[in-house]
């Protein structure tokens, strides 16, 4: 699998994981372009950056309704992620973030806060922690 299908493959498991969350789920599209005898893969992002829109509409467990604009990535580069995020007030409930798939299983979940990538928490089996409090 080459690291075009391992990344795809990866966004497919941030939207299903997403998706049992509750959450309405857009992944961006991929296209594949053959020049000659060279393949060249575009990509669509959201804003510039985001590979997927996570919306968690208002409810008991979220009572002002969610926006996550997810950078997802199999590698931690925080700062090229950043500079690719608009500089812009985002409103309250919309959440620029960066998912980093580690090893054995773990995601790890960064949120823009003050104009940078902060740890927030990690996806770890399947289940979320909090850096202060697991969610079930």
């Amino acid at each position: 699998m080459n690291k075009h299908q391992r990344g795809r493959q990866f966004e497919y498991w941030c939207r299903n994981w997403l998706q049992k969350q509750g959450y309405i789920v857009h992944l961006t599209g991929k296209k594949a372009v053959k020049l000659g005898d060279k393949i060249i893969f575009s990509g669509n992002d959201l804003f510039g950056f985001a590979d997927l829109i996570a919306i968690k509409p208002k409810g008991d467990d979220c009572p002002h309704g969610e926006i996550r604009l997810i950078q997802v990535s199999l590698h931690g580069i925080k700062k090229k992620r950043e500079e690719k995020v608009p500089q812009i007030i985002w409103p309250d409930n919309c959440f620029p973030e960066l998912w980093v798939k580690a090893k054995n299983e773990v995601v790890n979940i960064n949120r823009l806060i003050d104009g940078s990538f902060k740890e927030i928490g990690k996806i770890i089996r399947g289940k979320y922690y909090s850096l202060e409090n697991p969610i079930d």
